[in-house]
């Protein structure tokens, strides 16, 4: 099989395309990442060495193809091919194709099986579909088909054969239509057949075009419910367009795609108006300006001066999201965090941060006007799409290109946005950003009123999210003054302007009815959860940084069942210390007070890798060198991060929890490790806590069925749902295809925790569960099932967990386990639960 080898000066980009390459179904070709200089990898640049070793990971006769970005990374590759061995050098192609889409095309052909000519000409033209899909001017309708093709069967195609030559059409329900990932699929369907297909799109009369090609196919233009016309010749067209159908009907193998059910107005609202957040909210106007930007043409003094200020300005953009993102992490859901994962990726998109650095190298450019043509090009890009979820995109680039200007030019755009205000307000503008929705206070922002931005836009999304009242469709800014007393209703998508004081006082009525009934719930989640028939169940939260312990304590948890300690290591060049570790345990235990903190020590590796600890690449990390196999090797590490655990909990009620353990003996030398830096905290005479309980996470097939053993040796257990699942099933959680193995109700994976559930009281052990397991309805209705003491979630699903318990008959439920044995799957389980729940 052929291999590809990404250079990049951001070695950060380079490996973010080996992602993408793998997230459309081409996880097992060789391809590697390289590029970036100096330590760990993190300043910009190639280094000729690191491309030869790159090379050779993935040499094979077949050949390799080394796609760079721009610049030195072609010097680099060539000067790297000097190095080689003579006999390799002809096997050796450095093509001039376009990094991403080059890449994601040659990814496809190597799967097939191409040669190397085949895979490099494919990668060349990477850029068609883009080209001929700007170019190319767009039909709407499907009408237009011609009229033989109008008509359809009940199975949605039509099908014509003549000989070995067969032709069908067929409706593509996608709701993003053929993307890359189901066209990659599509792709590799074809090439396991004997015949030679075209494809058309009927629907905007494109085509046709090979459906060997993911650039031919991606410049079809295919969405949601067009209909294309597949043509096949050759001995086995007809078996082929049969598995093309089935594949079609099978939604391409991908969970059915809906978007996010918005609030609308309970009636007809005659101007305009939409309620994009529900609730009430009542303060004065205060209209913001847009935080738009301009930047003059302006050349730079020193081009490798200005190159370096813009890296250094997108790092700090960087760095902002991030901590942005650890503000909202205990209030947002793992889906709504994503958006300022997005934002990060778009400032080192290629087309802004390369082609940014080309202008400032190749015309003078300073690098604030070099940026805003490359934000202004590309947010006109997506706002010319036809598809409008797209289109909504650009005012993600214009959000990052608007943080970042302010970066170059000195500017703290959000932190002026409210300056001088502390009384509440409700914020009226002609659209906010994520950043700038991120930003606010919400001790002083009780409402937004925007004049654009839809119901999908992340700026909508968020404040559902962050419980903001909010109104779209506002066009009469003009009529607003700043410091109008407004009453908004989300819900309804009402905006009253200086309202007589009797609706004022219905709605302050109607928002004190809200916040009792907040408090209520919030109250009533202090108490323990018992269920009817007297069962106790703790509840415990599980976090991720001091700031989550805070939103846990708030929410009523008992403990944290897991403090993840990987934030001390991820997003940085150097390990921390043990005084910075240190401080951020004591922060925790102060918030938890006497409550129990079960610490996981640094599970790295799998889907955490870190770049300063500099782990050897592995065909599948999840199932390599991570968790405690790693700890013999980076004793050092280990050694300071126990250290700091154990200084901590000398004020505090923590216990330590290891993850990844397979073997008893790993448990006897892992408690061994840890008395040994107890031994030598108390030589130095240091203060901490000892003996404190150390546990195992039962997350390896292993370690469920040596449960009874293991149970000796530690003293607690913790079951890791997620990876246990995942590890049983040998589906791996991330990928989109196997999303029916993940579910942790699997009669096998129910069996597994049975057992440990079991070894663990056999011995007098305590017994828990750490994964998404705990907060599912079904997983809460199974876990009390088999008697765990203790579930563990994030912070916001504590008080709906705690009131599910209360609502269950643990008596009732214990005739689930006999089904474990008699049940074959997930949904039968849950079935039998829906059923049980019913009375039936």
């Amino acid at each position: 099989m052929v291999g590809l080898v990404i250079v990049s000066h951001s070695r950060q980009l380079a490996e973010a395309l080996v992602s993408l390459i793998r997230g459309t179904g081409n996880e097992a070709i060789p391809v590697v990442a390289t590029g970036g200089v100096g330590e760990g990898a993190q300043e910009l640049g190639t280094d000729a060495g690191d491309i030869v070793d790159a090379i050779g990971s993935v040499y094979s006769d077949e050949g390799v193809l080394v796609l760079t970005d721009l610049g030195s990374a072609v010097l680099s590759a060539e000067l790297a091919l000097e190095f080689l061995p003579d006999e390799q050098k002809p096997h050796i192609r450095i093509s001039s194709a376009p990094l991403v889409e080059g890449a994601v095309s040659a990814a496809v052909q190597i799967g097939l099986g191409s040669s190397l000519q085949e895979v490099e000409l494919e990668a060349r033209g990477g850029l068609v579909p883009k080209q001929e899909h700007l170019d190319q001017p767009e039909t709407s309708s499907s009408t237009d088909a011609p009229e033989a093709d109008a008509v359809s069967s009940a199975s949605g195609s039509v099908a014509s054969e003549t000989g070995n030559h067969v032709e069908r059409v067929m409706t593509i329900t996608n709701v993003h239509g053929l993307h890359a990932r189901p066209a990659a699929k599509l792709i590799r369907l074809i090439g396991s057949f004997d015949a030679e297909v075209e494809v058309s799109n009927l629907s905007r009369k494109l085509g046709p075009v090979s459906g060997r090609s993911l650039n031919r196919l991606s410049s079809l233009n295919v969405l949601q419910n067009d209909r294309v016309r597949f043509s096949a010749s050759g001995p086995q067209a007809t078996s082929l367009l049969e598995a093309v159908e089935a594949l079609i009907a099978d939604n391409f193998g991908e969970a059915e795609e809906q978007l996010e059910t918005i609030p609308r107005s309970e009636s007809e609202n005659p101007e305009g108006l939409i309620g994009i957040s529900d609730g009430i909210a009542i303060g004065k106007a205060f209209l913001l300006t847009s935080h738009g930007f301009e930047a003059e043409k302006a050349f730079a003094e020193d081009r490798d001066t200005e190159a370096r200020l813009f890296t250094e300005a997108v790092e700090r953009v960087e760095a902002d999201l991030a901590e942005k993102k650890r503000m909202l992490v205990s209030r947002l859901s793992e889906q709504e965090l994503e958006i300022f994962d997005a934002h990060a990726i778009l400032l080192r998109d290629p087309e802004l941060f390369d082609e940014t650095l080309k202008l400032i190298a190749d015309e003078g450019y300073k690098a604030a006007y070099a940026w805003s043509l490359r934000v202004q090009e590309v947010s006109q890009a997506y706002e010319s799409l036809s598809d409008a979820y797209l289109r909504q995109r650009a005012k993600d680039v214009r959000d990052v290109g608007a943080q970042l200007h302010d970066a170059l030019v000195g500017k703290d755009g959000s932190g002026e946005l409210l300056t001088g205000i502390s009384s509440p307000v409700v914020l009226f503008a002609d659209d906010l950003t994520p950043t700038q929705t991120a930003s606010f206070d919400f001790s002083i922002v009780k409402g937004v009123v925007t004049r654009f931005g839809g119901p999908t836009s992340h700026t909508a999304i968020l404040c559902r999210a962050l419980g903001i009242p909010a109104v779209g469709g506002f066009a009469d800014m003009e009529s607003v003054a700043d410091g109008t007393m407004v009453i908004i209703d989300g819900k309804a998508g009402a905006v009253s302007i200086d309202p007589q004081e009797e609706k004022l006082a219905e709605a302050r009525e109607a928002e004190k009815q809200k916040r009792e009934e907040l408090e209520r719930l919030r109250q009533k989640a202090e108490a323990p959860a018992i269920s009817i028939d007297g069962s106790r169940v703790e509840v415990f939260a599980n976090i991720a940084s001091p700031r989550d312990a805070e939103a846990a304590i708030r929410n009523g948890a008992e403990g944290s069942g897991l403090f993840r300690t990987e934030f001390l290591f991820l997003n940085r060049k150097t390990a921390p210390t043990e005084e910075e570790q240190f401080g951020a345990f004591v922060k925790v235990g102060e918030a938890f007070g006497e409550k129990p903190v079960i610490i996981r020590t640094f599970d790295i590796g799998g889907d955490k890798q870190i770049d300063y600890m500099r782990l050897p690449d592995e065909a599948n990390p999840f199932l390599g060198v991570r968790g405690l196999r790693l700890y013999e090797t980076h004793r050092e590490l280990f050694t300071a991060h126990i250290r700091a655990i154990l200084r901590a909990a000398f004020s505090f009620n923590f216990q330590i929890m290891v993850p990844m353990v397979a073997e008893v003996d790993e448990c006897i030398r892992i408690r061994s490790a840890i008395e040994e830096v107890h031994t030598d905290l108390e030589r130095e005479g240091v203060q901490h806590r000892w003996p404190l309980p150390i546990g195992a996470m039962i997350e390896t097939p292993a370690a469920a069925l040596l449960a009874g053993k293991l149970a000796s040796r530690v003293d607690f257990f913790s079951i890791g749902s997620n990876d246990l699942t995942q590890y049983i099933m040998a589906a791996e959680r991330g990928n989109p295809n196997l999303v029916h193995f993940a579910d942790p109700l699997h009669p096998a994976v129910l069996s597994a925790i049975k057992l440990a559930v079991e070894s663990a009281h056999l011995h007098g052990k305590k017994i828990g569960v750490c994964g998404e397991m705990g907060s599912d309805r079904d997983g809460i209705a199974a876990l009390l099932a088999l008697g765990v003491d203790e579930i563990s979630m994030s912070p916001a699903k504590i008080p709906e967990a705690k009131e599910r318990i209360r609502s269950l008959d643990r008596s009732r439920l214990l005739s689930l386990l006999p089904h474990l044995e008699e049940e074959g799957s997930a949904k039968a389980i849950r079935s039998f639960l829906k059923e049980l729940e019913e009375g039936r």
